[in-house]
């Protein structure tokens, strides 16, 4: 039995270490894909949804994460490729946008139910923590991530 214990945490251990290797956290400029135009289009509608405000992230200083606006990177050249934006992690092989960490990013504003961030379907990880959402009620359209695995609205 304690063998049978051993082996079965040995496995967790061993796929939760090949899934975390198989979907990184952080987009690699080596990478054959870039994002592609309509993903690249739809963050920047998000960006423009909000405004930076300092205040909008002060818990963070006082849990002694860095608060600073992430979209800053994220611009509207037309050569820009948006797997390499601050705290935008795309799929290596498609260059799809699978994870978004806007912790702490200072953005002020309102969710709206119809926001672009819905057209990232390939999205598994979504950070939006420790921002002023004016208490936007959370949109239905949420179940719209069906590759969901992590979310945070703190």
């Amino acid at each position: 039995m304690e063998r049978l214990i051993w082996l079965f945490h040995f496995l967790f251990l061993f796929f939760q270490y090949q899934s975390a290797s198989s979907s990184p956290l952080s987009s690699s400029p080596s990478s054959n894909h870039s994002c592609s135009l309509n993903e690249r289009s739809s963050l920047l509608q998000f960006k423009q949804m909000f405004n930076v405000n300092s205040s909008a992230s002060s818990r963070c200083d006082e849990l002694g994460s860095p608060s600073y606006p992430k979209t800053l990177s994220w611009n509207e050249t037309t050569d820009s490729d948006c797997c390499l934006w601050d705290r935008v992690t795309c799929d290596v092989s498609t260059g799809h946008v699978t994870g978004l960490d806007l912790s702490c990013s200072q953005l002020y504003g309102t969710i709206h139910p119809n926001t672009t961030l819905f057209q990232l379907a390939h999205l598994r990880q979504l950070n939006l923590a420790f921002n002023h959402f004016n208490f936007s009620p959370f949109p239905p359209s949420f179940s719209r991530f069906t590759s969901l695995s992590h979310l945070n609205q703190s």
